[in-house]
């Protein structure tokens, strides 16, 4: 059997597989397979225009959504590799620095895959359960010492940011603040035996009455599931959160609460303000609210957003700057990006949208939105107007967010965002 038949053979069984599903990922897996069986290596240029729809004008040095899906198509790979092609003698490959496949020996592939690589993509987040709960509510004792030391030493720079439309609206009347923290209900995988042999992060499954409801849907899997009351904190939520919370605190009579996403009450969105900070895929019910009115639109992952008006794509590249090219400094560099949106709620509270695509948009979109210039910056590019939503470029580096920029700002359509609700 030749290299082009076996590459065709190994390119059917993972198609088959479905791990690559029928999104821009399966269409690029195609579209390589057929260059590599012709003896071609395209340009990313190439596969920008004839894959993902871009225009003649791409631009490699500001666009990294090839390179992006090439590293996920890696992985997936991997995941075949590890999990329904395990006892193949060869494997498919993507050599580094290249946009082709190629046919090598099961054995001769880079370190194998995590566990967490090697489980189907909605079991993807694997956690630590029961003490990272215990540390974020820890965490979250620690901000309120935070507030509260805010709250007797007020500076003048907080005392002008209470003062922004965008603050203002929501900290000038006596609703009770909720800040919404974005966490990530996990629930057991018994495999059909006597105990949890591992948790599971599945995010249509956000609380324990949606994993009820799943289970009577589908029934055959009752005995396998369980709820084993856990959620998950990121990190990032915490930095975020030292930078609202004295923003929330302009007064002792004002209360103000913490609660987990998965633990908010849905009727509560009607009477109370609402500060939602966390990741965009932790938004849970909130989603639909932030995005229905909104001139962005979440892409084809959370990674993703999509600016409506221009049809640009903006992929982070946070969770994948390994596999990017390096800046002269010899550091590598990359983007993620943050999601800012405030609005009037259905009962004439507020509601504030501070997220990011990866930690690094969460913790900066905080910093930036609790900063006086920036917050004038945004005031004057929507015109004063206290319903605003925005989109932040954040820089970043090995995990920390560096620095911030405004790319876009409008107004969210209130009235699409609670029709028919």
């Amino acid at each position: 059997m030749d290299d082009v038949e076996q590459l065709r053979q190994q390119a059917e069984r993972v198609s088959a597989s479905g791990l690559l599903g029928q999104s821009r990922l399966a269409r690029l897996f195609k579209f390589l397979v057929e260059c590599s069986a012709e003896g071609k290596a395209p340009k990313e240029a190439a596969i920008a225009i004839d894959v993902f729809g871009r225009s003649s004008s791409f631009d490699v040095t500001q666009d990294a959504t090839v390179r992006v899906y090439v590293h996920n198509l890696r992985r997936r790979l991997d995941q075949y590799y590890h999990g329904p092609g395990k006892l193949e003698s060869v494997r498919l490959a993507i050599p580094r620095g290249e946009y082709r496949l190629t046919v090598i020996p099961w054995g001769q592939t880079e370190a194998s895959a995590s566990p967490a690589t090697t489980v189907p993509p909605w079991r993807r987040r694997m956690f630590w359960g029961r003490a990272t709960q215990v540390f974020g509510l820890a965490l979250i004792a620690v901000l309120a010492a935070i507030v509260w030391s805010q709250r007797r030493n007020p500076s003048g720079d907080w005392q002008e940011i209470r003062r922004s439309p965008v603050w203002a609206p929501l900290l000038q009347n006596d609703r009770p603040i909720i800040v919404v923290v974005g966490d990530y209900y996990i629930f057991g995988d018994t495999e059909h035996s006597f105990s949890v042999k591992r948790l599971v992060r599945e995010f249509s499954i956000n609380s324990r009455d949606e994993l009820q409801q799943y289970l009577i849907n589908n029934p055959g899997l009752a005995e396998r599931y369980m709820d084993v009351e856990l959620a998950y904190l990121p990190t990032s939520s915490a930095a975020a959160l030292a930078s609202v919370l004295p923003v929330l605190a302009a007064s002792e009579q004002r209360r103000v609460r913490v609660v987990m996403m998965s633990a908010l009450d849905p009727a509560t969105i009607k009477y109370a303000d609402i500060v939602y900070i966390g990741l965009l895929s932790g938004l849970g019910t909130l989603q639909n609210a932030a995005f229905a009115g909104s001139r962005f639109a979440i892409g084809e992952s959370f990674n993703e957003i999509i600016d409506r008006r221009t049809q640009r794509h903006y992929l982070s590249e946070a969770t994948r700057y390994e596999g990017f090219p390096r800046r002269a400094s010899g550091e590598p560099s990359y983007r993620d990006y943050g999601f800012f949106s405030t609005f009037a709620g259905l009962g004439g509270n507020r509601i504030v949208i501070i997220a990011g695509t990866q930690d690094e948009g969460v913790r900066q979109t905080a910093e930036l939105v609790t900063d006086p210039a920036r917050l004038d910056e945004l005031r004057r590019a929507v015109g004063g107007k206290s319903d605003v939503e925005a989109l932040f470029e954040v820089s970043g580096m090995d995990r920390v967010n560096l620095s911030g920029k405004l790319l876009v700002a409008a107004a969210p359509n209130v009235a699409d965002i609670w029709k028919a609700r």
